[in-house]
């Protein structure tokens, strides 16, 4: 088994017994473009597709005002748990809020997308 193999299980195995801590996200899909290399007018279907995250608070000293702001919220989701495409800009209900994706990264080696949310979607 790679190294990559086994971080992989491992990350994929914390995430899980994170799932007591799960909070769902409501992306919103409707009049929103997804970008897909191979086909980059496609329309995501409207709907609204439901995907669980674990929410990771950021630390004071890593709101700057700018790229992270008081009120952000970061998530982490496994994104072998659905099949949505996420897109900048696009808007997510958590908790009844709605919210803006303003960053999507991979994270511990795209075994997790980072997902960074700001109010006012």
């Amino acid at each position: 088994m790679s190294v990559r193999t086994k971080a992989k299980a491992a990350v994929k195995k914390a995430f899980k017994l994170t799932s007591s801590m799960w909070i769902e996200l409501n992306v919103k899909t409707s009049n929103n473009v997804a970008y897909d290399a191979s086909n980059p007018t496609a329309n995501i279907p409207p709907d609204e597709a439901p995907i669980l995250g674990v929410e990771a608070v950021y630390e004071i000293k890593n709101i700057d005002g700018d790229k992270v702001r008081q009120g952000d919220r970061r998530f982490y989701v496994d994104p072998d748990t659905f099949t949505q495409t996420l897109i900048m800009q696009q808007v997510v209900e958590v908790e009844g809020l709605d919210y803006r994706i303003i960053t999507l990264k991979p994270f511990q080696q795209d075994v997790l997308i980072e997902i960074q949310l700001r109010s006012g979607g």
